[in-house]
């Protein structure tokens, strides 16, 4: 499976799941950042930024304020719609993952495997009490809903929904640079950069765009050096109040 990073997220979920959030604060105080750029960038135009990752230069300074507002994604927003590519950077080869999520745990998700062949795809649904899978080949099975997180079993992007399945580990084993704040997909996103000790063949720096309001993960680029490997992030994105009904219905 060419997802490098979905058995990893996977594991690390399993770890962090049952952490208290407030315990972060004391569990990253070792954690370095290095400001680069002006920690202002990061305020949101938006009149209530109760919820953005760096609201003021004390809280930027200090990486366990942003860990805390990646932790509890959850409560952030109502729903989404969007649609994520996955581009494998040596082969131009790409994924394309399309998603309807709604807190909770409500979610459908298609995932189609090449772009080239759009008509062979995977699929899932959530209706919050059972998951659905139709994979590839038409069959169905059925799997128990994780406990109230969005935990998608397909399209390997849940690093992006649920960044706090990896980040900490990622930040405590690297060296975290905050590189200002940048606007995708006209939303305000806060880059960072982590340098860390892994194989090449993983990718030794992870660019991360992290959405100020929302907490997700709205883009992700694993490089070796300023070689990039594989391109995680959000070409379409819509937050709602409410999502469609009929994404959630029994697939057939």
């Amino acid at each position: 499976m060419k997802h490098r990073w979905f058995l990893l997220t996977i594991i690390i979920f399993l770890m962090v799941v049952g952490c208290d959030v407030k315990n972060n604060d004391t569990a990253t105080q070792d954690a370095s950042i290095i400001k680069e750029s002006n920690p202002n960038l990061l305020a949101s135009t938006e009149p209530n930024n109760s919820v953005q990752i760096g609201e003021t230069k004390e809280q930027v300074s200090d990486i366990s304020a942003i860990i805390n507002k990646l932790l509890d994604v959850n409560h952030k927003y109502s729903a989404l719609e969007g649609k994520i590519i996955i581009t494998f950077e040596a082969t131009g080869e790409k994924e394309l993952v399309e998603l309807v999520i709604e807190q909770p745990s409500r979610f459908y998700v298609k995932h189609i495997l090449d772009s080239k062949t759009p008509d062979r795809f995977e699929e899932s649904i959530n209706d919050g009490t059972n998951v659905q899978i139709k994979g590839s080949d038409g069959e169905i099975s059925q799997l128990s809903p994780a406990n109230n997180r969005v935990l998608l079993p397909i399209g390997g992007v849940n690093e992006l929904l649920n960044p706090g399945m990896f980040i900490y580990d990622a930040i405590s084993n690297g060296q975290t640079t905050l590189k200002g704040g940048e606007k995708l997909l006209d939303r305000d996103s806060t880059v960072i950069v982590i340098n860390r000790k892994v194989g090449k063949e993983k990718g030794n720096k992870l660019t991360i765009w992290f959405d100020n309001q929302a907490g997700i993960i709205l883009k992700i680029v694993s490089s070796d050096g300023d070689n990039p490997l594989q391109t995680i992030a959000f070409d379409q994105i819509k937050f709602t109040d409410k999502a469609n009904e009929e994404k959630f219905k029994n697939i057939k």
